[in-house]
């Protein structure tokens, strides 16, 4: 198999968790889009995170993800404190109800993709979640490539 055709597989598969997220986030009557409910699970793994750097890890840039962080601050999943030692810096945390939110929703997400996928299916995406881990850890963190991309 090329990466060419690897990279559109994962996209195609991206594109239909998106749209899975999306309805999961709808049946649970929760108002928020997959971009910052992404952003928000971002946010529960590196609490009291710059926002710079949360901009770094997630891939948005930084005017988007200050954008999602506003949204998520005035549904009240997240909150941003100053922090005086570090400058103009502000680190982000999430709520009680933001944590709930992370609880809930990859719950629908397994029960509904366990209602359309085989048990094999499954099986499969599951083999492959620490292998893609590990590749988007590696390409995250890739200085070319950052610089390469930025241009």
């Amino acid at each position: 198999m090329s990466i060419e055709y690897f990279g559109r597989s994962l996209s195609i598969i991206r594109n239909y968790h998106l749209k899975i997220v999306n309805k999961v986030l709808n049946d649970y009557s929760v108002p928020l889009s997959s971009s910052e409910y992404f952003l928000l699970g971002s946010i529960q793994e590196n609490p009291g995170m710059t926002q710079y750097r949360l901009s770094q890890i997630s891939g948005y840039s930084e005017q988007r993800c200050s954008q999602l962080i506003s949204s998520l601050e005035s549904s009240g999943l997240a909150v941003v404190k100053s922090d005086d030692s570090y400058g103009r810096g502000r680190r982000i945390l999430v709520t009680r109800a933001g944590e709930k939110i992370l609880e809930d929703i990859p719950e629908g997400v397994n029960k509904y993709l366990a209602a359309i996928l085989s048990d094999e299916e499954l099986k499969i995406f599951e083999s492959l979640d620490e292998p893609l881990h590990r590749a988007s850890e590696s390409l995250k963190n890739n200085k070319q490539m950052k610089r390469e991309l930025r241009s």
